[in-house]
């Protein structure tokens, strides 16, 4: 395993970290490929041996279990480990979601996830959403009491615009408050929009980034023979991964992977892990030796021509890496 302190911050992570929406109870969450007891407890384990010590999490991750599984899993080993998670998230729908990020919600949040997780903090807690009812200087403030407090460490932010993050980071410096030192974007061969604007601006602002769905949620990358289980389930799938260069990126992939003797899923996410800025890869995992293969990525360095040739048949597309 490989280590990187994330952005210009002290927190040091693992360069792939556990995807936590891959565990919990599948009866409190909307997906039929969580695992959840003894499954999630091998998962976890393979993660640990492989040298994780990153894991990310959410409150909305089937039903807040995701984080229960977490805790009750790490908390031997706590002070080794980096647990991040998220507040804003709706788990009601995907609708447009308003007033998640008041003061009281994410006091009442944090708390929560303090008790699921079996912790006297969070290392690392993000505002899953930018919530477009409340203030946000009023989250920000709530934000920054909850790390005085000493219940969270550092704060950070997922699948928000360039210049939601931009006003909130000048908002913070101008008001003295803890700021971000990470993004979380969705991020792999085939939706790199986020390289036109919020990677550079994380870059110029010191933040770590954090690329999560590295494998287009299963889609087209990860070199299976029938689609993986998540791809048939997800409705989201076929939204976001459905361009006309999607199947020319596809067979590019493939076609190097073959010639270099690797699987295709780990030269995917080898490409994803030498992008300036990228801190950590995210990997979910719904069997035993996803994380093994998802870890063997770092030792995979194919040269500077081969992920151009993996980038060359990319078009841009419609933004919408914010789901």
């Amino acid at each position: 395993m490989q280590y990187q302190r994330l952005g210009s911050s002290d927190l040091t992570v693992s360069r792939i970290g556990f995807g936590g929406m891959s565990i919990g109870d599948p009866s409190q969450g909307r997906h039929s490929w969580i695992r959840d007891g003894r499954e999630a407890e091998v998962l976890l384990g393979e993660a640990i041996d492989c040298g994780i010590t990153f894991f990310d999490t959410a409150g909305v991750y089937a039903g807040g279990s995701s984080e229960r599984l977490i805790g009750q899993f790490l908390r031997p080993r706590r002070k080794d480990m980096v647990i991040a998670s998220k507040v804003g998230g709706d788990t009601r729908s995907m609708a447009p979601r308003g007033g998640l990020l008041g003061a009281a919600r994410i006091a009442e949040d944090i708390d929560l996830a303090l008790s699921r997780l079996q912790s006297d903090y969070i290392d690392l807690l993000q505002i899953h959403r930018w919530d477009p009812v409340t203030p946000v200087e009023e989250t920000l403030e709530a934000l920054d009491r909850a790390v005085k407090a000493g219940k969270v460490r550092y704060l950070g932010a997922c699948s928000i615009w360039t210049e939601q993050l931009l006003r909130a980071l000048k908002l913070q410096q101008d008001n003295a408050l803890a700021r971000f030192i990470s993004m979380q974007v969705q991020y792999n061969l085939l939706y790199r929009e986020d390289e036109a604007e919020m990677i550079p601006a994380c870059r110029d602002h010191g933040l770590g980034v954090i690329a999560y769905s590295a494998l287009a949620r299963g889609k087209l990358l990860a070199g299976l023979q029938a689609p993986s289980e998540r791809s048939r389930s997800d409705p989201l799938t076929a939204q976001l991964f459905d361009a006309p260069a999607d199947a020319d990126i596809s067979a590019g992939l493939h076609r190097l992977a073959g010639q270099l003797g690797v699987p295709p899923a780990q030269l995917a996410l080898s490409w994803a892990l030498h992008r300036p800025a990228i801190s950590a890869v995210l990997a979910g995992a719904s069997r035993p030796g996803h994380l093994t293969a998802a870890a063997a990525a770092l030792a995979i360095k194919p040269g500077q021509s081969v992920f151009d040739a993996l980038e060359q048949p990319y078009r841009a597309r419609p933004v919408s890496g914010h789901v």
